[in-house]
């Protein structure tokens, strides 16, 4: 009798296994929005105008990212819908980012859609963002943009983009990463120049003493050159 239960066991086990794919999971279930180039106008008078439909601005910069003397914006974009969803759970919320130069007769133009650059809402941990999007800053016509992601083990992102004439493509020039352990203090910070070619990592000890890190070591090491538009930047690889 008890052989008979166990079989009996053993057979629904396995039944039910085999309708696990019928029934995905909620991570399955979650699918990236990338915003799409093709939803962005490529001119218009006002930045509303380079507004989709079911998005909105969560940050307008402005400054000069071009040779000419207009003020050109920096959109960063967030889907426009509630933090939380029925059930009352938070929901993960996309964001893109759109560049837009400024044109001698008023109008702006569509210099880039970066649908992939900023990394989503939930997707940064306990340190992450939380809806706020990245940090965007313009330092002598390059733009900086800046993610916090992790818990102890954090990363410290900052990547640089500039314009490129010759292409008329925004490029990736160069970007920091610091990866560290919140509770020991111990980090590693890279530093990759793409323009010259020269990546540096450095291995850092916070000193409470000094009230800073302390570098412990330092290697330098050539590497292949790269133009990387800002379109090809994932934050998740």
């Amino acid at each position: 009798m008890k052989i008979c239960n166990m079989k009996k066991f053993i057979y629904i086990a396995v039944f039910l296994i085999l309708l696990l794919p019928a029934f995905p999971s909620a991570a399955q279930d979650a699918v990236r929005v990338v915003l799409n180039e093709k939803w962005v106008p490529q001119a218009g008078s006002k930045v509303s105008d380079f507004v989709p439909k079911g998005w909105k601005i969560e940050q307008e910069l402005k400054g000069h990212l071009n040779p000419d003397s207009l003020e050109d914006i920096v959109l960063q974009l967030i889907e426009d819908k509630p933090e939380q969803n029925s059930k009352g759970e938070y929901q993960d919320r996309y964001l893109a980012l759109v560049i837009l130069l400024k044109a001698p007769d008023g109008k702006y133009h569509r210099a880039t859609v970066a649908g992939k650059l900023i990394q989503c809402t939930g997707c940064g941990g306990v340190l992450g963002s939380g809806g706020a999007g990245a940090d965007l800053k313009i330092v002598k016509g390059v733009l900086l943009v800046s993610q916090l992601s992790g818990s102890r083990w954090a990363t410290d992102q900052l990547q640089r983009f500039r314009y490129d004439k010759q292409s008329g493509q925004f490029l990736l020039i160069g970007e920091d990463i610091k990866e560290w352990d919140r509770g020991t203090g111990n980090s590693v910070v890279t530093s990759i120049n793409y323009l010259t070619g020269q990546k540096v990592i450095e291995k850092k000890q916070y000193n409470q003493k000094l009230d800073k890190d302390v570098t412990l070591g330092k290697q330098s090491k050539s590497i292949e050159k790269k133009q990387i538009p800002i379109e090809d930047v994932d934050y998740e690889k």
